[in-house]
């Protein structure tokens, strides 16, 4: 019986062609690491310095100023916080998103995920309706008064009686980190 790496031998031919290649191409690719290196080695080290770091740009993006009417109907998105002024939960507040347009406006409770929709009933009165389950009493009424431009103050009543209120100013809501 013959023995099978003999047989292994003689069935294949050189590997010689495939070693020279490997080494060859190792010697090229260290030839161009060190070629690279080089290169950016020459570099004016100031300039390059310099457009390393990224640059800090501030922008600020405030909204348009709308003409102020005094006593007319607020128009955009206010942001802030409303406050409880009911005894028992006096000093509570949430975070509330306010958009008024056109008849209509809209106070969202991001952290309740609650939103409620309002109706008009004069220009300063609006009716509450809730639009998810997760809202509690919703059978009051909004007092809705813009002392300023940006400015909204809500106060939301039952029965005449003022239970929570708060000034929203008009933009972005920006949560501390």
């Amino acid at each position: 019986m013959t023995d099978s790496f003999s047989q292994l031998e003689k069935s294949g031919g050189s590997n010689r062609l495939v070693v020279v290649s490997g080494i060859t191409v190792l010697v090229v690719a260290c030839i161009a690491a060190v070629v690279a290196g080089i290169v950016a080695l020459k570099r004016d080290d100031a300039s390059s310095a310099t457009s390393a770091l990224p640059e800090t740009v501030t922008v600020t993006a405030t909204p348009p100023e709308r003409d102020f009417v005094p006593d007319s109907a607020p128009v955009g998105t206010f942001v802030g916080t409303l406050t409880s002024v009911e005894e028992d939960t006096a000093g509570r507040s949430w975070q509330a998103v306010a958009t008024f347009g056109g008849e209509t406006g809209m106070v969202v409770y991001p952290d309740q995920e609650c939103v409620v929709s309002l109706t008009p009933l004069s220009r300063k009165t609006y009716r509450s309706t809730a639009l998810t389950t997760s809202c509690s009493a919703t059978d009051g009424f909004w007092q809705v008064h813009q002392p300023e431009a940006g400015l909204v103050e809500l106060v939301y009543e039952i029965n005449g009686v003022p239970v929570v209120e708060g000034t929203l100013s008009l933009g972005v809501p920006v949560r501390p980190e």
